[in-house]
């Protein structure tokens, strides 16, 4: 895997001095090609939370577009602020 890339594409306002990420978009470079991952979560439950940061669990769910085909996704997603 070579040249990845996460950008975040949103973020929610939360108690504190931050927002979490809640939109990603992935790419990188493997053996077939360039792949992309777009993640959009789906709900977050918080863990840990202080003014400054946290800690959360996200189910999130998305496509991920490799070789010319895409493919549905759902997973979890560790969220440290």
């Amino acid at each position: 895997m070579n040249d990845l890339k996460v950008e975040v594409f949103d973020r929610e306002l939360v108690w504190g001095l931050y927002r979490w990420s809640t939109a990603w978009r992935i790419t990188w470079t493997g053996p077939q090609g360039t792949a992309t991952l777009n993640l959009k979560q789906v709900t977050r439950s918080s863990i840990w939370n202080l003014a400054i940061g946290g800690f959360s669990m996200a189910v999130v769910q998305g496509e991920l577009s490799l070789a010319g085909k895409q493919q549905e996704v759902y997973g979890l997603v560790e969220l440290i602020r």
